[in-house]
């Protein structure tokens, strides 16, 4: 069980860029804090244009700042932080689907499930039933000698 979720915290580390890695580079503390901002508050409805006005920047200068900074934009890492927040939910708690999709800021289902499928290959349903088969399967049992 601590594999797993070392690996999980692995892959998290691997897909979402952290703050921590921004170089020093122009515009880089105006990435952090959007970064920090999309990190505590992915299960709000957020818009860039709404988060640009208050940084005093146009969308476009703070969504292209933010793409070269981290490779990917500001709407790809806020999808990226709720995938991995649903991936964790699905496998610790037993929320319906519709809970973990209002869980990490989806307001339709549908839409949660569908996006969980096209970043992973499979649905929420399917991906909780694969990671419950793979810690079953790793779950050691202590059999006493007389059935040895």
């Amino acid at each position: 069980l601590q594999m797993f979720f070392s690996d999980l915290i692995d892959q998290f580390t691997m897909h979402v860029p952290q703050i921590e890695k921004v170089k020093n580079t122009p515009g880089a503390e105006q990435v952090k804090r959007l970064m920090a901002y999309l990190a505590d508050n992915y299960k709000s409805k957020i818009r860039i244009r709404d988060l640009a006005d208050e940084m005093g920047n146009n969308r476009t200068y703070l969504s292209n700042n933010f793409k070269r900074i981290t490779g990917c934009s500001p709407r790809e890492y806020l999808i990226e932080i709720r995938m991995e927040k649903a991936k964790s939910l699905l496998t610790k708690t037993t929320y319906s689907i519709s809970q973990v999709a209002a869980e990490t800021g989806y307001t339709d289902p549908l839409a949660f499930s569908r996006m969980f499928k096209q970043r992973f290959g499979e649905s929420p349903k399917k991906y909780r039933q694969d990671t419950e088969a793979l810690f079953i399967s790793d779950q050691k049992v202590d059999v006493p000698d007389a059935y040895l």
